[in-house]
């Protein structure tokens, strides 16, 4: 929930929110240049024995989208919801581990 909750932070401080202390809502509430909103992401792949075999670095990727969170009353076990969240960045590389 923390990680959905930080992307859609920070897509709601990248586009037009519904008032004004949400415009630019990152870490220090303060306004940041335009090449602040960016970040590097790193997606690991795992082999079948948990060993990250692939390292996709996407470089100056920022939240296009964020899927919408399945919550649910009627489930009994410790099921994690799950969502997807869209980036545009501007490369990414693969490195093999």
């Amino acid at each position: 929930m923390k990680n959905w909750l930080e992307i859609y932070n920070w897509l709601t401080a990248l586009v037009f929110p519904d008032n004004f202390q949400q415009y630019g809502n990152f870490t220090n509430a303060k306004r940041l240049a335009l090449t602040d909103v960016f970040s590097d992401l790193i997606l690991l792949i795992y082999n079948n024995q948990s060993i990250p075999i692939l390292k996709f670095t996407f470089k100056d990727a920022f939240p296009i989208a964020v899927g919408d969170l399945p919550l649910s009353s009627a489930e009994t076990g410790s099921v994690a919801p799950l969502s997807t969240a869209d980036f545009m960045y501007r490369s990414y590389d693969i490195e093999t581990l």
